[in-house]
């Protein structure tokens, strides 16, 4: 998994230099990942696994073409791909019963207004201090009840850093309104209620699931910091959202450990979803997720989004998942938005040269589209 946590054009880059050193020293290469799209562009040979056993091998181009076995077959529908949904306003309708759309005439759910961030402290002191670096500068924009804004760039380009200031988890400065109120000038007392209203889901869930808390004491805590409900009106609601999530009431009393990747990022939604927010942050959420897996996640966040209105903020480096979650999309570098507009926009008619890099600079899963080292 040697480009799983990278951006498209790093990961290009390493996918690169990996094809010129091999050639240059006749090196062989056993290429482990989940990217089928990586399996594409660099593999000769391809050898599926399923539970420890192999189930098919070969050719790559044979195995892209007409795959023998199901578990493959599933693998390749599960990618997603860029300009699948090429000509359509927003993502695609999971949801069997959708709650009514929100009119876009109503009040934002997230507001943002000049956000900036800085790390270092300010010159000055006795100490000098540590000249400031500008993280995010001139950052604005609006979400929507049930929209999505789609938030991609390069590793360090300031999408993560933009997440954790519009929740108030790192200082800022210009203004940040959720759900109608001013967030900047609040103590982390006065923030405990607007968090009902605003919460997180994070790229790996088993950091951010305690490993000696069951999953029902980790689902309920919410409820228990913001005084929701008694010790049975919680138990109800952890047994409710564990099903929500596709998961049993059972699960609550089992560990962290004892569940798939997949399976804790359903657990870290079910927790999100605890307080009824209006809004999720979500920073990389399926970033370290298999193709089959990703997918079952991202559809369960698009039904939760159809039927009780949720907006996101959707961090991601990932273009083609950008592309499926997002009705609206920003697109940062080195700090700042560079373009922005609707999802049909921005992949249909990029104006940006940077933007059009990113877009070409993802791995295509079509062995006869492979680029040239």
């Amino acid at each position: 998994e040697p480009t799983t946590a990278l951006d498209v054009t790093v990961q290009a880059q390493i996918l690169t230099l990996m094809k010129e050193l091999k050639r240059e020293f006749g090196a062989s290469i056993v290429l482990i990942t989940h990217d089928m799209g990586v399996v594409a562009q660099m593999a000769d040979r391809v050898v599926i696994m399923q539970q420890g056993r192999i189930v098919e091998q070969g050719d790559v181009l044979p195995i892209f073409r007409s795959p023998r076995e199901r578990y493959t077959q599933e693998l390749l529908a599960a990618v997603p791909r860029l300009g699948a949904h090429a000509g359509t306003d927003g993502p695609p309708r999971i949801a069997a019963t959708a709650a009514a759309a929100v009119p876009r005439t109503a009040s934002p759910v997230l507001s943002v207004r000049d956000l900036a961030v800085f790390y270092g402290k300010k010159p000055g002191g006795l100490l000098g201090g540590k000249k400031q670096a500008a993280a995010v500068s001139d950052v604005s924009f609006d979400i929507f009840p049930g929209e999505t804004l789609g938030l991609v760039g390069e590793s360090g380009s300031g999408k993560s850093t933009t997440g954790k200031a519009v929740l108030g988890l790192i200082p800022f400065d210009g203004d940040v309104a959720i759900d109608g109120q001013q967030i900047g000038a609040l103590s982390q007392r006065q923030m405990r209620p607007v968090r009902r209203s605003a919460q997180m889901i994070f790229q790996d869930p088993y950091a951010s699931l305690d490993p000696r808390m069951a999953v029902g004491a980790a689902i309920a805590e919410p409820l228990l910091i913001h005084g929701i409900g008694n010790r049975s009106e919680r138990t109800d609601r952890v047994a409710d959202l564990l099903r929500r999530v596709g998961l049993g009431p059972d699960a609550a009393s089992r560990y962290p450990h004892e569940f798939s990747g997949g399976q804790r990022q359903r657990i870290c939604i079910a927790r999100a979803l605890a307080v009824n927010p209006k809004l999720i942050v979500a920073d990389e959420s399926v970033a370290a997720l298999d193709v089959s897996v990703r997918a079952r996640v991202l559809d369960l966040m698009l039904e939760l989004q159809e039927t009780m209105g949720l907006a996101y903020l959707f961090v991601s480096h990932d273009m083609a998942v950008i592309e499926r979650m997002s009705h609206h999309v920003a697109v940062m570098r080195g700090g700042r938005i560079v373009e922005m507009g609707t999802r049909r926009a921005v992949f249909e008619d990029p104006q940006d040269a940077y933007t059009r890099a990113l877009m070409a600079a993802v791995p295509l899963p079509d062995p006869p589209m492979r680029k040239s080292a």
